[in-house]
């Protein structure tokens, strides 16, 4: 038992790190002029997408506030609260998704939906923080790129799956 604790321990630490350095990496990126002004990919969701797939909710939960908590001490308290409250709305629909559907969901669809929920939260957070529904203009851009990038996420993550099993 003490050894199997252990190793998850070591996993969910590995994956910590890899979820701040993709958020990382991806700050580094140029703003693409395909995305809309402050859309980001979300290629750190691959470590969060494997726990939501291969481990458990408190373990997605915890790589979600661990990179919500790198966007507190990067880009302040704002970032950090729209990050936290569209990684907690994402990982609780695709774990529920992929609990009750798990035979009958692709990846990818679990990852589309996810990326929606993702955004409505934060535009929801938006709307909170400047007393405002004015950002709700903006889901119609959102909704089409949350599926382009959430395809996209589904896909790196397949592709990532053997390598982060191995570990």
């Amino acid at each position: 038992m003490k050894k199997s604790l252990s190793k998850r321990v070591a996993l969910l630490g590995m994956l910590a790190a890899l979820t701040v350095a993709l958020s990382f990496a991806e700050s580094l990126l140029p703003p693409l002029p395909f995305l809309p002004p402050g859309f980001k990919i979300g290629i750190a969701n691959i470590a969060v997408m494997y726990a939501v797939f291969c481990l458990d909710i408190k373990a997605a939960l915890s790589l979600s506030v661990v990179k919500s908590g790198f966007m507190l001490f990067t880009s302040g308290g704002y970032a950090f609260a729209l990050s936290l409250c569209g990684s907690v709305a994402s990982v609780l629909v695709m774990f529920a998704l992929f609990k009750f559907f798990k035979e009958r969901i692709s990846y990818i669809a679990v990852s589309v939906v996810g990326a929606l929920f993702h955004n409505a939260a934060q535009l929801c957070m938006v709307c909170i923080i400047t007393s405002s529904l004015a950002a709700l203009y903006y889901s119609p851009v959102l909704a089409f790129m949350a599926v382009i990038c959430g395809s996209a996420t589904a896909a790196l993550t397949g592709a990532a799956m053997p390598l982060i099993k191995k570990l």
